[in-house]
């Protein structure tokens, strides 16, 4: 019967693991179809993302077409702005059918539509104008850049679309690999329960035979391991039958009585165990009878000492128990035993560390006691706590720890006392009073004990009334201290508030003089040039020339002002944009120059706008103004990739450079490093190593003779240190 209702069972177990495989082939075939149909997606949306970048490309390249035709008037370069602007439409057209049905997505493209509409309308219009013969008109357009606000707008708006596409790829990437990861894990558990269910099946038809022959092997095996553990363990075990006969003995009792177990069986177990009282030396009731009348666990005796065979005396513990066959009824009993005279000598040694720890306390030099946790009451105290507070040992365990404490703080401590110590830690320094009312310093040490059952808290006391009084004098010489140097700081601040008064009166009164005198300078060139002999016309021109230098000494000065004492507020400044607005200025104040302009795009720090402003004033100009003998000059500014917490600006010039060994000098007020018909102050670099260092950043400059000069600033990404705590 059972193999049948096993055959059936295990029958049943294959036709349920064929249905669940069934449904669960169908579940991962449906995931891996879903999985497809999210990475179709995902390659529509990639392609739609390229198309919008080609719709940039486009406009770009339509831009190129028609600002070649309208600076050299040729119609080729209107081939590559018509063949752009159906470029724009055909990519346009082909993001509406890749990304169609996503509403948020649909707005996007409508925006970059229109903007790109608009773009491609101003460019259309300009070249309008150029075809009209208004060439100039044209021409102001492009170098005017007053259309760049349209090419904006669309760049951030195609830049935001392709975020949002990059998102959608994101999510559907990994909503495909979910799926997948699900199909795979739907077919490991196929797999698995397949498995599992044919494994069952298999195990049922033959677990009836193993679990009897199993059976039968750990009946016999529960045998052997039982006598095993009996002759193993390290207590001592004699069994005896129902009529006190010894038929069981383990190597531990062999070695404690004497007798091996061919010697004691059958033998009486009261010839074997021989036991008597340790108090009295009188024979101990025989444990055979004891734990045959309480037919339960018992401890045979206390203080019983072992009579061996070859006479020696042995301190035991011992219990006993009954043996009880299958219908329970007593068929022996059990006698386990071990040796004692171990804990006995750990009871002496114990003993003897409780003296010697007794003996450290009362003679420790430290005050030390001992108090109830609950009531706060002294348990003990040592002789140095006596000595160091005038009490008597009586009158120290008639008292509670609060009464060591000034009344003004007894409660506070009181609490802190009743507090479970977190180990033996000391705390801050506290006052004790004396029986005299004396009141010093001391440091508590503390940690939790147990004192005769009781919770108690054991205390050293130091006294530190040495330490407290050097600890208030320190304090007062900080205080006054402190004072002084806020005195100081008003003074310093007061010098700084006058020096800055000077210069900006100074540069203000200097100021008007010197447009007088260069105003007379042209004055007397422009309406008496005709007249003067040319020894004087130089000398007026030397006049001029002086008063500019004076000019830009004084502007030097009032920067250099500005950037020690101006206030920061910064922010992320484009510097890449302030670069080329520098730069187109300087060419169309000489636009006679050949000058070759390199900046790198989006480059960006966090720096105080204006004075940055200032900074790369200061170095371009001078790379515009040490390259004037070079043909073409190239101008550079770059930035370079350090460290993630720095950012790093270059400029760099194929001027007439300077000697290395005086790159230290060329950051100092008022020193010239270039000679040689070059005019200047001395003061632009000092203030490009003022600003950066206001931003707690640094400025280093490489040259040599005929290769021109690198300057390079490194600025903290970080903020910089807020302007109300920085001083000038």
């Amino acid at each position: 019967m059972i193999p049948y209702r096993a055959g059936r069972s295990a029958a049943l177990q294959l036709l349920l693991a064929s249905a669940a495989a069934a449904v669960f082939s169908l579940a991962t075939w449906s995931s891996i179809r879903h999985a497809d149909r999210l990475r179709d997606e995902m390659r529509a949306t990639s392609s739609a993302r390229d198309a919008l970048q080609q719709v940039t490309s486009a406009v770009d390249d339509a831009e190129k077409g028609e600002r070649g035709y309208l600076l050299t008037g040729r119609p080729i370069f209107l081939n590559a702005y018509y063949d752009s602007v159906s470029q724009v439409e055909r990519q346009l057209q082909r993001v509406r059918l890749l990304v169609r049905g996503d509403r948020s997505f649909a707005r996007l493209t409508a925006a970059i539509s229109g903007l790109a509409a608009d773009r491609l309308r101003e460019l259309h219009q300009t070249i309008q104008i150029s075809r009209s013969g208004d060439r100039a008109a044209a021409a102001a357009v492009v170098n005017g850049g007053a259309d760049n606000g349209t090419m904006d707008a669309l760049r951030s708006q195609v830049t935001a679309a392709r975020d949002y596409l990059q998102n959608s790829i994101s999510d559907q990437s990994t909503a495909a690999g979910l799926q997948i990861r699900v199909a795979g894990a739907i077919a490991l558990a196929v797999t698995l329960l397949t498995v599992l269910m044919f494994t069952a099946a298999s195990i049922r038809l033959m677990g009836s035979r193993r679990r009897e022959v199993r059976a039968i092997a750990n009946l016999a095996a529960l045998e052997l391991r039982a006598e095993a553990m009996l002759r193993s363990i390290g207590d001592a075990v004699i069994a005896a039958d129902a009529s006190g006969r010894v038929t069981l003995m383990n190597a531990a009792a062999e070695r404690l009585t004497g007798w091996s177990m061919e010697e004691a069986a059958g033998r009486s177990i009261t010839d074997v165990f021989v036991a008597t009282d340790d108090q009295n030396n009188l024979p101990a009731e025989s444990a055979f009878d004891r734990i045959q009348r309480a037919g339960t666990v018992i401890g045979v005796c206390n203080h019983t000492v072992l009579h061996t065979r070859t006479g020696n005396r042995i301190p035991i513990d011992n219990s006993g128990a009954p043996i009880r066959d299958e219908d329970g009824k007593p068929s022996g009993v059990i006698l386990c035993f071990r040796d004692c005279s171990e804990r006995g000598l750990a009871e002496l040694a114990l003993r003897r560390s409780e003296e010697r720890y007794r003996a450290m306390f009362e003679r420790n030099p430290t005050p030390m006691w001992a108090y109830d946790r609950e009531t706060m009451a002294f348990l003990e105290v040592n002789d140095a706590a006596i000595r160091q507070y005038g009490y008597s040992r009586d009158e120290f365990l008639a008292m509670h720890v609060n009464n060591l404490w000034p009344s003004e703080v007894a409660e506070q401590f009181a609490r802190m006392a009743r507090e479970e110590p977190a180990g033996f830690r000391a705390s801050e320094f506290c006052r004790h009073r004396r029986k005299n009312g004396e009141v010093f310093h001391v440091e508590i040490w503390s940690d939790k004990m147990v004192h005769a059952g009781r919770q108690a808290v054991l205390v050293l006391a130091i006294d530190r009334s040495e330490t407290a009084r050097a600890q208030a004098a320190m304090e007062e010489l900080n205080r006054t201290l402190e004072q002084r140097v806020a005195s100081r700081t008003r003074e310093l601040e007061a010098a700084n508030a006058e020096l800055s008064v000077f210069i900006d009166a100074t540069a203000h009164d200097l100021r008007a003089p010197v447009r007088w005198v260069r105003g007379y300078a042209h004055a007397l060139c422009a309406d008496f040039g005709d007249v003067l002999p040319d020894e004087v016309i130089s000398i007026v021109k030397r006049i001029d020339r002086a008063g500019g230098l004076l000019g830009e000494l004084v502007d030097g000065l009032y920067r250099l002002s500005f950037a020690a004492r101006a206030p920061i507020q910064p922010r992320v400044v484009d510097v890449s944009g302030i670069a080329r607005s520098l730069l187109s200025q300087l060419q169309l104040a000489e636009p006679e120059r050949r000058v070759e302009f390199h900046v790198q795009p989006n480059i960006e720090a966090y720096a105080d706008e204006e004075m940055l402003t200032v900074a790369l004033t200061n170095l371009i100009g001078n790379a515009w103004k040490f390259s004037r003998d070079s043909n073409p000059a190239i101008i550079e500014v770059q930035s370079l990739q350090t460290r993630d917490d720095m950012d790093v600006i270059v400029v760099r010039d194929n001027g007439i450079g300077f000697e290395s060994a005086k790159a230290s000098e060329a950051f100092e007020p008022f020193k010239l490093v270039h000679h040689g018909g070059f005019d200047g102050s001395g003061l632009g670099l000092a203030t490009v190593k003022r600003i950066v260092e206001r931003h707690n950043g640094a400025v280093d400059v490489v040259a040599s003779p005929g290769s021109g000069a690198v300057f390079q600033i490194t600025l903290p990404k970080s903020p910089v240190v807020p302007a109300e705590l920085q001083v000038a």
